[in-house]
């Protein structure tokens, strides 16, 4: 935890003053922690050691031998292993006043990709001095924050940058709120695209090494077989990053989420697999010897969003209407319904260009209107700093909503956002 809490110097007393407060009731941690912890090195031959070994989280002994006796004194220091799951971050399941249930519903392509992983279950309670229910969990996604940028602005909230390369060659971020270190096993980032290209070294696509192991049990399953999580790599055993050229840790952005820091993912402009319109999920899987309030697959989804950029975005045809199927005077060609992000919009084509059902076609948004243009400053300044044109970032997601009425401000056009081919991409 080690940086972690150097943010706030009361963490720790604010930490278990919460937990003191939201811990739910029938949730005996420290025993099924212990029996865990002993079955595992019974399975590695080791079983005499696990009674030495079945503290709870965060405890030390120390050793103070005398001539006659040795006296043991134990040394506990929480680990916020709860964090992940019980303090808030957004739910972007419920972006645009959607329901859970339809999101789920227009998601459901991407959690197939991942090998039917769940979005994490999360104890409902509200603000961290409230009591929780130990029932009553939902599906939950906390928010990811994403920024795109022109050339020669800054982000939105400032930071080192990526350990080696030029932030001008880079498209721009995602942040994700994250808890201590030491708690998740393996943390990844997972698009469509990147799992069905499986471009790269460090990118695995759901398979045998990479599978979804089912939960619901007070503590995560483990598989001694298990080599990754699928996606590409962020963070692994716990503390270390796969790649420091695209990760970043901690990078502070506005509105902190209670108990939270920043796990910064850079996109690099040669980055084919992150598509305008689609979402980006982080997956985690936790480390097998901490409470995860009943999860119901490992990996699950931990947080995401839906990354666009200022005029462009992406969805999936759901529906095709000919001429015959509206009355209209005077429009010519097919109508699509579209499920862009977690809505239904109904727009038609820029041109002639006919699409079919389950196919994902590129959206042109409106563009934008007036003048101006970025800062060519090239420092790491907050955007728009020097009178430049702002980047786009989530908070300028659109919702549209226009369902059964034409939408005439965004249109389907014939793109192929990076020219890589292959059905995760806009357009033919």
């Amino acid at each position: 935890m080690e940086g972690f809490e150097e943010y706030n110097s009361d963490f720790l007393t604010d930490y278990v003053k919460a937990l003191g407060q939201q811990m739910p009731g029938g949730a005996n941690i420290v025993g099924a922690i212990s029996a865990r912890m002993k079955l595992m090195y019974q399975m590695a031959g080791q079983g005499q050691m696990a009674d030495m070994l079945t503290y709870a989280p965060g405890d030390r002994t120390v050793d103070f031998m005398g001539d006659d006796n040795a006296t043991k004194v134990g040394l506990g220091v929480p680990i916020g292993y709860d964090i992940w799951y019980i303090y808030p971050a957004g739910n972007v399941l419920e972006f645009g006043g959607k329901s859970i249930e339809d999101s789920m519903e227009k998601m459901e392509p991407f959690f197939d990709s991942l090998d039917d992983a769940k979005p994490m279950r999360s104890p409902q309670g509200g603000a961290a001095n409230a009591n929780i229910a130990a029932e009553g969990f939902e599906y939950t996604i906390k928010e990811a924050r994403f920024e795109t940028w022109i050339k020669g602005n800054g982000p939105t909230a400032s930071s080192v940058g990526p350990k080696e390369g030029d932030t001008n060659d880079m498209a721009g971020y995602i942040a994700v709120p994250i808890g201590p270190l030491g708690v998740m096993w393996r943390v990844s980032l997972a698009s469509e695209s990147s799992l069905s290209e499986g471009t790269g070294s460090n990118v695995f696509p759901a398979s045998g090494d990479n599978h979804t192991i089912m939960g619901g049990e007070i503590l995560p399953p483990f598989d001694t077989n298990m080599r990754e999580t699928c996606g590409e790599m962020m963070m692994n055993k716990g503390y270390l990053i796969d790649d420091d050229t695209t990760c970043e840790l901690w990078a502070d952005g506005p509105d902190d989420p209670q108990y939270h820091k920043w796990l910064r993912y850079w996109i690099k402009n040669e980055n084919t697999t992150i598509i305008p319109g689609e979402f980006i999920g982080i997956l985690c899987r936790p480390w097998p010897l901490h409470c995860w309030w009943k999860q119901e697959t490992a990996p699950f989804v931990y947080a995401g969003n839906w990354i666009e950029t200022e005029f462009y975005a992406a969805g999936v045809v759901k529906e095709v209407f000919t001429e015959d199927d509206y009355d209209e005077d005077g429009e010519v060609g097919n109508r699509y319904k579209i499920w862009v992000k977690n809505e239904e919009l109904l727009v038609k084509s820029s041109d002639f260009l006919e699409y079919e059902v389950d196919e994902r076609v590129g959206i042109l948004k409106t563009y934008r209107d007036g003048e101006g243009g970025p800062s060519y400053g090239g420092s790491m300044t907050p955007a728009g700093d020097g009178g430049g044109t702002t980047n786009f970032t989530e908070k300028e997601l659109e919702l549209q909503n226009t369902e059964t009425e034409l939408n005439r401000e965004w249109i389907v056009v014939p793109v192929d956002f990076f020219s890589t081919g292959g059905t995760s991409v806009g357009g033919a």
